[in-house]
């Protein structure tokens, strides 16, 4: 599977941070548990991982831990580096 997304490296820790499509929110829980897993796999398995929602309105929503967001929420976008990542199908 491949997603796009960026590690963002903050004062605490690196974050990887996966783009989603805002009905990600609508998947069944165990559906998002394993995508999220996926892209904890595809960012190399060390890091924790956050989604950040596709917006109309060009504002940033994150979805995950409710420790990591603030962590990430002030990085301006233009300061992520975004890729295209490649995760295990399988988990």
């Amino acid at each position: 599977m491949k997603f796009n997304g960026a590690l963002v490296k903050t004062d605490e820790r690196v974050i990887g941070v996966a783009v989603v499509e805002n009905d990600f929110l609508d998947l069944d829980p165990e559906v998002r548990a394993k995508r999220l897993m996926q892209y904890h796999k595809g960012f190399g398995g060390q890091v924790p991982v956050l989604v950040l929602l596709e917006s109309v309105e060009n504002k940033e929503k994150y979805w995950g831990r409710p420790d990591l967001i603030p962590l990430v929420k002030d990085v301006p976008l233009n300061m992520m580096t975004f890729k295209t990542w490649t995760a295990p199908d399988e988990v």
